[in-house]
């Protein structure tokens, strides 16, 4: 065989070769980095749910020390509401009395 010959033929096998590993992997290459896309946006998608349920829990967190706050605050009101009523009875006690 020619050595022309054969270095053609050497050069049509490689370019044979790499066109039959393009049409084999090429696609799959591209496939892979489409899911590799569509998991890193899942995933983007998910770590914003996260940090949005960690707001809502802190937030929920504040509203319940405000709500403790607040039923304290009115358990105290009614302590100061009964004391208050019943100074106001003793008061008007005094007042019935001091008429007869």
């Amino acid at each position: 065989m020619d050595p022309r010959k054969a270095i053609g033929l050497g050069i049509v096998c490689i370019l044979v070769g790499l066109l039959i590993g393009f049409l084999l992997w090429g696609p799959r290459s591209d496939r892979l980095a489409g899911e590799l896309a569509q998991v890193k946006a899942r995933l983007a998608e998910a770590t914003q749910q996260l940090e949005e349920r960690q707001r809502q829990e802190q937030r929920q967190g504040q509203l319940e020390a405000e709500l403790k706050r607040a039923q304290s605050d009115l358990q105290e009101l009614k302590k100061d509401l009964q004391l208050e009523r019943q100074r106001r009875q003793k008061l008007e006690q005094l007042l019935s009395e001091g008429r007869k």
